[in-house]
């Protein structure tokens, strides 16, 4: 646990120095719809950790969802698989809950940060061919 938790600060610390506008982040744990990627589509992304011991952490983040549109535009051009996960009209009020695997990168890269960059939360099917992700590589390239 301790290489790991160092890893992250010093990924945060490189992240201080770059100071993105957006965290594309693709997590394996995240929310999974069968033979595609799903993307972000709302305003908000937010989640919480803790331990029985009532001991927890949370954070909230703003998703980029200009970035987003851009992504799946690119993801369609190269036949990329995906759902929003929330349409339109519901982007403004709905959350989109981050797992683990998202949450706990961005409380070292993003959280620490002021201003926090927004993020693109992006979780992969783990069934999708190598070429598709490649493809979707690509798109977010």
């Amino acid at each position: 646990m301790q290489v790991s938790r160092a890893a992250m600060q010093e990924l945060g610390r490189r992240f201080a120095v770059a100071r993105p506008d957006t965290i594309v982040i693709a997590t394996p744990h995240g929310i999974i719809a069968e033979r595609v990627l799903t993307i972000g589509g709302t305003k908000i992304a937010a989640g919480i950790l803790g331990d029985p011991n009532n001991r927890h952490v949370k954070a909230v983040f703003e998703n980029d969802l200009e970035l987003s549109a851009i992504i799946e535009a690119e993801w369609e051009e190269q036949g990329v698989p995906f759902v929003r996960l929330v349409g339109e009209e519901k982007q403004q009020e709905a959350v989109l809950p981050l797992d683990w695997g998202a949450f706990v990168p961005l409380w070292f890269t993003a959280h620490p940060m002021n201003p926090r960059p927004q993020v693109v939360v992006i979780a992969p099917d783990p069934s999708l061919s190598r070429e598709k992700l490649v493809r979707a590589g690509v798109g977010i390239a």
